[in-house]
């Protein structure tokens, strides 16, 4: 299955490009156990993780999707005003309000995307998977850094 648009199909829908960062901190299960009275292995069973990374004091949420939307759309080859749309998903935001979106758009200059935070905790890949999933058959359009862009 090709995730790349067909050239003239405006229908469209692909992932252009991806970005990632996590923070430097790694923190085990060893830690968490030790803090919470659980075993590692408990952790382990119950959450499929063995270790989390944690941001650093000066290290906002949006300061990590910046960073991550700027590998997306240096990969994806895209100018910040063919950005459509620009979603955050955490439960962790910045604040309350505005919405982290808000701050990532503005530090990245994508004044002319529609923006919005989604609080869905760890399903957040799974929503966005399905989001994907209906934009491709035509449902609804939107997506995280989605663009017009004409090949």
């Amino acid at each position: 299955m090709s995730t790349q648009p067909r050239a003239g199909d405006h229908s469209s829908v692909g992932i252009l490009g991806t970005g990632s960062y996590v923070p430097k901190e790694e923190v085990t299960n060893d830690w968490v156990a030790e803090k919470t009275g659980v075993t590692p292995e408990w952790i382990e069973r119950k959450t499929q993780i063995t270790a989390r990374r944690y941001a650093a004091p000066t290290e906002a949420t949006s300061d990590l999707a910046i960073k991550a939307a700027i590998e997306a759309l240096g990969q994806a080859e895209l100018a910040p005003e063919q950005v459509d749309y620009l979603i955050v998903a955490t439960s962790t935001p910045d604040s309350p309000q505005p919405p982290t979106a808000a701050l990532v758009q503005h530090e990245l200059g994508v004044y002319g995307a529609a923006c919005f935070d989604v609080n869905v905790v760890c399903s957040g890949f799974g929503g966005r998977r399905r989001h994907w999933q209906e934009t491709r058959q035509g449902r609804c359009a939107a997506g995280r850094l989605l663009s017009r862009r004409q090949r």
